[in-house]
């Protein structure tokens, strides 16, 4: 299992308004591996494939709806938890 968890930044809608990547739990796979999110060392990076730069994510917090996370340079990132009926 990979000590580090990375994205790809296609995953992501970027919300200018709110500062923030959002994306939807069931889409996110990790590139190279095939687990979904969350992993248990509670943060990922978002990696830009075009730019090769790629940003840490660490969760801040976690409701019934979502997961936030923050990155080093205070950029949000939104996930929004599977539901199930």
């Amino acid at each position: 299992m990979p000590k580090e968890f990375e994205y790809s930044v296609t995953l992501f809608t970027y919300q200018k308004d709110k500062n923030a990547f959002v994306a939807d739990e069931k889409i996110l796979f990790v590139v190279g591996f095939k687990q979904c999110f969350p992993n248990a060392g509670k943060q990922f990076y978002i990696k830009n494939h075009i730019t090769g730069n790629r940003r840490r994510f660490r969760l801040l917090k976690e409701n019934n709806e979502q997961y936030e996370f923050i990155s080093d340079d205070s950029i949000k990132c939104i996930i929004n938890k599977n539901k199930t009926v």
